[in-house]
């Protein structure tokens, strides 16, 4: 059942905190989620929880623009326009593009795009 499931994160909630946290599993051959791992960051959300590892926010543009395709539900939208928004230039546009261009997200990247012109 998991081989089914391999592309979708598994979720789980810390029940005093409500903080929520997607695990992907890394598939074999699996370039993408293997140069998401290696660029994860590690941040401490305090107590109870400590130091976690999160998605670089590049990283999470990406998975956020790949669900987005599958599903076209507004919140990948708001969710992705809020990260280029604050962090601006601050973000590696480098790497997005390449691995846009690698997963077939473009035509979703620059829909993005427009709507945070828009804004």
């Amino acid at each position: 059942m998991i081989e089914h499931r391999a592309d979708l994160p598994i979720n789980a909630i810390d029940m005093n905190s409500g903080y929520k946290v997607e695990f992907f599993l890394l598939k074999p051959g699996d370039a993408f989620r293997a140069s998401g791992l290696a660029r994860r960051r590690l941040i401490d959300l305090g107590p109870p929880l400590g130091e976690v590892y999160v998605h670089a926010p590049e990283d999470l543009v990406l998975n956020k623009l790949h669900y987005y395709r599958i599903s076209q539900q507004p919140e990948h939208v708001r969710d992705i326009a809020s990260i280029v928004l604050n962090l601006g230039q601050g973000l590696d546009y480098d790497y997005i593009e390449r691995w846009v261009q690698t997963l077939n997200l473009t035509e979703e990247w620059q829909e993005i795009q427009q709507r945070v012109i828009d804004l």
